[in-house]
């Protein structure tokens, strides 16, 4: 039985990849808010003095992007405004869902 349990556990994602599929799912919801509302991310960041000025008007309620965010946002690429590329971020964010799905539910007919 130990070594089904060993077995089983290797299968489950564990507290670390979780965090890191949930990073990765908030970076990538957060670009395709940016990318939704790119008019007014552009004209605040094109208002900021500097990067720390950008990053605070990002983080501030109107935006509601955390720290983390903002400085992703900020190095979006012109190319990820294009259809296709949002259509790629939008499909990493639905598998991104399903594997942190998976990940806190546990893999299935593991009892």
């Amino acid at each position: 039985m130990g070594v089904v349990l060993t077995v089983a556990r290797a299968r489950l994602p564990g507290a670390h990849e979780q965090r890191a599929l949930q990073a990765r799912l908030d970076t990538v919801e957060a670009l395709l808010k940016a990318l939704a509302m790119f008019d007014q991310v552009n004209h605040a960041v094109k208002l900021a003095a500097d990067r720390a000025e950008a990053v605070a008007a990002l983080t501030r309620p109107r935006f509601g992007f955390t720290e983390t965010q903002a400085f992703h946002i900020l190095d979006i690429r012109v190319g990820l405004q294009t259809a296709e590329e949002r259509t790629g971020l939008e499909a990493e964010r639905d598998r991104l869902r399903d594997d942190l799905k998976r990940a806190t539910e546990g893999s299935p007919g593991l009892v």
